[in-house]
Parts: C-alpha cells; sequence; structure tokens
C-alpha cells in the first residue's frame, strides 16, 4: 500500500469518527416495524458535500446527549448516511452491507433528548429517526470470514499501567456521545506527540515522520481490540485475559521502512504490519481464524426525509 492511499485510509477514518468506537455495547437489532425509543422532536436535514466539507473542521461531530453537558441536545454535523447507520447500530464499516446510494447522501440532525435518558437508549432513539424519517429496512445475517482474537504475545505483554493525572489535574474529558478527534497532545519524553495522562478511554492516531503513532491513555484489553479491528477491516475478539487498565503507544510506518520506532523494534507498515506492530511494541498478538461475522444488510432506504 503506497503512502497516499495510506495517508487518505487513515484520514478519512478520521474525518467519519470511526478510529474510535463503544466496545462492548449493544443499541438493539431495530428494523423498519421496530419503534422503539424516540427523541421529543427531531430535525433530519439533507445536506450537500459542500456543507460536510464546510462542517470537516467541526470536532467532534456528534455534540451533545446523555453523559455529556448537554445532554438534553443532540447535534450531529453534516455526516454521511452510511457512517449515520454505523453510530446508530454500533457497527464497523467491515461489517455493514448497503445499497448503491448510500455513500453518496449527507445529513445533519438536532434533536431534543427526553430527560433521564441513557446514552444506549439515544443511540436507539438515532435508529428510529432514521428508520421513520428515511424509510430505512434493515436485517442482520451471519457471514463466514476471517476474524482475530487478541491475546498476549508469548514473550508477555508490554502495555504499561495507566498512569493517573498530575496532581491537581481532573482526570475527566468533556465526555461525548461519539469519540473526540480533537484530544490536544503533549510532547513525551522522546519529543513525539503523547495524550496527557489519566484519561479513560482517551485514544488518537497523530502522524509522526512518514508514519503514524497510535496513543491509549487508560485502555482495557477490550478497547484495544476495538481500536485494532478498525484498522485491519476484521472483528477483532479480546482474548487477553488482562484486568487492568493500561497506556500505550505504537508506531507504524505509511509505507516502506520508515525508521519511526526504536532500533530494536523496526517500523511496520500496511495491515500486515500493524499486526506486527502488536507483537514488538505491545506484546500482544493477533491471531487470524475464520468465523461467523455478524453483518448488518441495509435493505433500502429514501433519500430525501419525510417532514420534521
Amino acid at each position: 500500500m503506497c503512502a497516499v492511499s495510506y495517508c487518505v485510509r487513515i484520514g478519512i477514518l478520521a474525518l467519519v469518527g470511526l478510529l474510535l468506537s463503544v466496545p462492548g455495547s449493544s443499541f438493539g437489532q431495530a428494523t423498519g416495524e421496530d419503534a422503539g425509543p424516540t427523541f421529543e422532536v427531531a430535525s433530519i436535514r439533507l445536506n450537500s458535500i459542500s456543507d460536510f466539507l464546510a462542517s470537516g473542521s467541526m470536532r467532534p461531530r456528534f455534540r451533545g446527549g446523555p453523559g455529556t453537558s448537554d445532554p438534553g441536545r443532540l447535534r450531529v454535523a453534516p455526516t454521511g448516511l452510511r457512517t449515520l447507520i454505523e453510530w446508530a447500530w454500533n457497527v464497523q464499516d467491515f461489517a455493514l452491507a448497503t445499497p448503491r446510494g448510500v455513500e453518496d447522501v449527507i445529513y445533519s440532525i438536532d434533536a431534543v433528548v427526553p430527560p433521564n435518558t441513557s446514552r444506549q437508549d439515544c443511540y436507539r432513539m438515532l435508529q428510529h429517526l432514521l428508520i421513520e424519517r428515511l424509510k430505512l429496512e434493515v436485517h442482520h445475517e451471519a457471514r463466514m470470514g476471517t476474524i482475530y482474537e487478541l491475546v498476549v504475545a508469548k514473550d508477555g505483554s508490554k502495555l504499561r499501567d495507566a498512569e493517573p493525572p498530575p496532581a491537581g489535574e481532573p482526570a475527566g474529558l468533556e465526555p461525548t456521545m461519539r469519540p473526540n478527534l480533537s484530544l490536544s497532545t503533549v510532547r513525551g519524553k522522546d519529543g513525539r506527540p503523547q495524550l496527557p495522562p489519566g484519561r479513560p478511554g482517551a485514544i488518537r492516531i497523530t502522524m509522526v515522520g512518514s508514519g503514524f503513532r497510535f496513543l491509549g491513555r487508560m485502555q482495557t484489553g477490550a478497547d484495544i481490540a476495538s481500536t485494532l479491528e478498525n484498522h485491519i477491516g476484521h472483528p477483532v475478539i479480546d482474548k487477553t485475559g488482562l484486568k487492568g487498565v493500561y497506556d500505550y503507544t505504537f508506531d507504524v510506518a505509511a509505507d516502506g521502512p520508515v525508521q519511526i520506532n526504536s532500533p530494536a523494534a523496526p517500523a511496520e507498515t500496511d495491515i500486515g504490519d500493524i499486526l506486527g506492530a502488536v507483537v514488538r511494541q505491545l506484546g500482544l498478538k493477533l491471531e487470524r481464524k475464520k468465523g461467523p461475522v455478524d453483518v448488518l444488510v441495509v435493505d433500502r432506504f429514501s433519500k430525501t426525509p419525510t417532514e420534521n
């Protein structure tokens, strides 16, 4: 994979908010007939590609909602329908099958969330909104495919126990319904970007030279598995048995033998080399297997939303 295509791939993933997921969550199995919980009031508007590009600097794209400082209001900047479906049903890109046209439509959403709504129910409300206003119909089916199991490598884990925040600093970030890709980095001891310590669930991918640095703070084994499956394009099942929370850093080159790691850990390239980076730098291993993959299939939708 060339450096340009790899950079574009990473950039697109970052833009749509797929670098992170909500591990271990289940947001229901809504279909065209499932009513489920609903927003008190909601507006969904068809946008143009220029609207999407103009909103590109908005971070996070998913603002407000349960668990944030504005739990009663949910705003979504212009976002592709495929991404909205991935968010609402908590599926990765590789586990979503869509008809022609889904990739080409963009919507923005402004909704009033009922009091005491859980995060899980808020996603179900988003499901219902898409079903009701776009006449979206979906179903699940199991398809055999490649899966990976994340295990501890033979020489043991190299993950670091998570650092607490510095004295006097709060541990929590401003929470968001979706991952926040705008987290600021600081300079680590090696002079390269690093996330501040003591930030629960914080993840960031940043460019380092000709490659990328994966940064994680206060991550569980399941969190790491979820992040990895985003980039290898297959389900990753946490089989590490690790019970703590950890900080990690690992580097992947965009193309060729670019030295962005220590001499003892040469730079890796492409997806196969991400697997190598996990072993060499984290002391974990991804074992490839065959197994059923739960795929969400979109049967049909209407491009133009019904009236708000």
